[in-house]
């Protein structure tokens, strides 16, 4: 999850009480039922974030990453951030590139509460991501998602 959404929680000091409050609930009930944890997009802290990824996976957990960084209006790609090449490469573990259609029908970005419908899931093969070369990891990814 996007941890600069959180910032009340993370930083009590720079807001109100009813604001820290309200957004250490909704954090409590995202990481309970969905199992998510904060990684950092625009400040400091994906060391820490890159090394608690490697404790999950050294755990055998599988990670879910939405690599545009955002949801999108009307199911069209975005570019892919290069934090999923950089956590892929030095992680060592493959990618699924997995495409969902009809989620913004189901649930759209301006929306709060689904609606019933019919989501699809399409799974790739598995890449296996070397290098430094971050972006160009990312856009290997996107490449392989766009075509599912």
């Amino acid at each position: 999850m996007w941890k600069e959404y959180l910032d009340a929680f993370f930083f009590p000091e720079r807001y109100t009480r009813r604001e820290w409050l309200l957004n250490s609930i909704a954090y409590w009930l995202v990481v309970l039922f969905f199992n998510a944890f904060p990684l950092p997009q625009t400040e400091a802290g994906a060391g820490q974030s890159l090394r608690h990824l490697g404790d999950l996976v050294s755990e055998g957990w599988s990670i879910l990453f939405f690599p545009e960084g955002e949801r999108t209006e009307a199911a069209e790609i975005h570019p892919f951030q290069p934090g999923i090449g950089l956590i892929a490469s030095r992680l060592g573990v493959p990618v699924v590139p997995i495409r969902l259609r009809g989620f913004d029908k189901v649930l759209h970005r301006q929306e709060h509460s689904p609606r019933p419908g019919r989501v699809r899931l399409v799974f790739g093969p598995p890449l296996h991501l070397k290098g430094e070369d971050y972006i160009g990891l990312a856009k290997r990814v996107e490449g392989a998602v766009t075509t599912l």
